[in-house]
């Protein structure tokens, strides 16, 4: 976290290739998925897949996630060769650490990875720096009903301050990889030096993604930031769109990638708005896939952190399974990336994409070479 207040600093947590131990030989040093218990009553009024009044949710969701952990080692020492970039946006009700399966993924595979947490009051609980410089002030989950009338003016707004937060996240990676000197609130004992990211995060070609209300941001963010040159939206949530999506496709001249979770694209009925971007500007690359017997908690940490017993009050019950699920979105989402990159094609990908192909529904593929 930089110094500042939400409308000037930026907050993110950084997934990317490390040295030393491995993981599990440090299970020790382990952080926390849920930082905190102010996340749980956040949660609380996203999830629907309770109909329980809003306390008692939290306390049960306390009691499913109060000591899952992240598989990964804090303040280790990264790799020194530069890593392409990739900075991640998070839905609505989540945060900085409840998209770690897929960043841990990804860094495992040479990606930098950046997940801001977004301080419009969309995230599930998040904080900024007190008045007095002493301490932190909490900035919790703003209820609404989603889709209503009330809410779409709630997210134009909260869109707009998404987009300079991505602004600003460019720019501190931007000083972090330059070596430039920058202050971590959080780290007052000076535990990590910041200065250890010099020279390693590529910049060539930044790449924006995000997920349901991030998906949304996505698109924004590609129209809007020139310094982002690719993107790929994880079952993006569109309503705070639904005035302005018809004039992004001409403006996003970025290759394009969408990975749709059944039941989701379903309900939400935005098929036809996504394949608006498919049918405008052929010169610029847009494809997109739909995984069958998905549920939109796929994309996210929640399937990995509840027990199977419990996975029915977490909404994350799918006919796909989440390892299957997570195989499917990291394959498709790395012969992208490697494509648009311009590295080594990833066989590997090619055959998981053979394996599971009858749970692809292609809209549009890479090439028949893929399938």
């Amino acid at each position: 976290m930089t110094p500042g207040s939400e409308n000037e600093g930026i907050f993110a947590r950084f997934y990317y290739p490390a040295e030393g131990l491995g993981h599990y030989a440090a299970y020790k040093e382990w952080p926390l998925w849920l930082p905190h218990p102010e996340c749980y009553n956040g949660l609380a009024t996203v999830t629907k897949a309770l109909p329980l009044p809003v306390w008692l949710k939290a306390k049960i969701i306390g009691i499913m996630w109060n000591t899952v952990h992240i598989p990964t080692v804090p303040s280790a020492k990264p790799i020194k060769k530069p890593h392409p970039f990739i900075m991640f946006s998070h839905g609505l009700g989540a945060n900085r650490t409840m998209y770690s399966s897929i960043s841990m993924d990804l860094a495992s595979h040479g990606f930098f990875v950046m997940n801001i947490e977004h301080r419009e009051q969309s995230a599930c609980a998040s904080f900024k720096p007190s008045s007095d410089g002493e301490g932190l002030e909490w900035i919790r989950h703003q209820a609404l009903t989603q889709g209503s009338e009330e809410d779409y003016p709630v997210r134009v707004a909260q869109l707009d301050i998404r987009i300079k937060e991505l602004s600003r996240g460019l720019d501190l990676v931007e000083q972090l990889n330059a070596g430039t000197p920058v202050v971590n609130v959080l780290d007052k004992g000076g535990k990590f030096d910041l200065t250890n990211f010099k020279g390693i995060i590529d910049l060539s070609k930044p790449v924006l993604m995000g997920h349901s209300f991030g998906g949304a941001t996505t698109l924004v963010g590609l129209s809007k930031e020139p310094r982002f040159k690719a993107g790929a939206l994880l079952d993006p949530w569109l309503f705070g769109l639904r005035e302005t999506i018809s004039q992004l496709p001409e403006e996003i001249d970025k290759p394009l990638l969408t990975i749709n979770m059944e039941d989701f694209v379903t309900k939400e009925k935005s098929l036809a708005q996504l394949k608006a971007f498919l049918s405008s500007r052929s010169e610029v690359e847009r494809v997109m896939c739909t995984i069958r017997g998905t549920v939109h908690y796929n994309q996210t940490d929640v399937p990995f952190a509840t027990s199977r017993r419990m996975k029915p009050l977490g909404g994350s019950v799918s006919e796909t399974g989440e390892h299957v699920s997570r195989q499917l979105n990291i394959a498709v989402l790395r012969l992208f990336l490697h494509r648009q990159l311009g590295l080594k094609e990833p066989r590997d990908c090619h055959d998981i994409v053979r394996e599971y192909e009858t749970l692809v529904e292609k809209i549009q593929w890479f090439d028949d070479r893929i399938v």
